[in-house]
C-alpha cells in the first residue's frame, strides 16, 4: 500500500487497502485519516463506501468514540442495508455502551440479514446476561453450543445453567469442560458448585 501511494498518493484503493491494514494492526489514528481521505473523495454509496465507513466505525470503537462509531455505522448500513454484519457491528458498539436492549434490537436484525452467522448468538447472549434474562442468554447458547463446541461457549451455557438452578444441565457443561482442558481453576471451581447444589437437593 505505501510503496502503490508512493507512485500515486491520490489512489483512493491504496487509502482503502491501507486502511484495513492498519485497522488490524491497531494503529487506529492513521487508519481513520486514510478513511477519511477515502469517503471525502468517494462520495457514491455503495459496498466500498459502506466497507470504509465500518473500518473508520471500528477504529473509532477501538478509540472509545463510540457516537462517531455509530454515526458511520448507521451512513455504512444506509449503503448497504442488507448487509448483516453492520448490524452486528453496530450490536457491538451498543454494547460498550451498555446499551444491551438496543443491542439485542441489532443482532436480531443481523441473524435475519445472516442466518447463518454464529456472533450474532454469541454477542446476543451476553447482552441478555446483562440485562437478567439468563432463559434467553441460555436459549441461544444452546445454539451456540451446538454449532460450535469450544471451552468457552460451554463454560458460559454452564454458567447461564446455574444461574437458572438447571445443576444438572451445569455439571454436563462443565464436565466437558474438563475433559478438554483438565487443568482449568473455573471449571473444576463451577463443577463442584454444582455437585454440591446436586447433592443438597437430593
Amino acid at each position: 500500500c505505501n510503496s502503490a501511494l508512493k507512485q500515486d498518493s491520490n489512489s483512493l484503493d491504496a487509502h482503502r487497502v491501507r486502511a484495513l491494514a492498519l485497522n488490524f494492526t491497531g494503529d487506529a489514528a492513521q487508519s481513520i485519516k486514510d478513511c477519511s481521505y477515502f469517503l471525502e473523495r468517494h462520495p457514491q454509496k455503495d459496498r466500498q463506501r459502506a466497507e470504509v465507513l465500518t473500518i473508520r466505525a471500528m477504529d473509532h470503537l477501538r478509540s472509545n468514540k463510540l457516537d462517531a462509531a455509530i454515526d458511520d455505522l448507521a451512513e455504512a448500513i444506509a449503503c448497504s442495508p442488507n448487509d448483516g454484519l453492520l448490524y452486528l457491528n453496530r450490536a457491538v458498539v451498543y454494547m460498550k455502551m451498555k446499551d444491551y436492549h438496543k443491542a439485542i434490537a441489532e443482532c436480531d436484525i443481523a441473524q435475519k440479514r445472516s442466518p447463518g452467522e454464529l456472533l450474532v448468538f454469541g454477542i446476543r447472549s451476553s447482552c441478555y446476561d446483562k440485562i437478567g434474562n439468563s432463559k434467553a442468554a441460555l436459549a441461544d447458547l444452546n445454539h451456540l453450543t451446538t454449532m460450535s463446541p469450544t471451552v468457552e461457549t460451554h463454560r458460559n451455557r454452564g454458567r447461564a445453567r446455574l444461574a437458572l438452578h438447571d445443576y444438572n444441565g451445569a455439571l454436563d457443561d462443565f464436565e466437558w469442560i474438563l475433559l478438554h482442558a483438565p487443568q482449568d481453576i473455573d471449571a473444576n471451581k463451577k463443577r463442584d458448585l454444582a455437585l454440591s447444589a446436586i447433592k443438597n437437593k437430593t
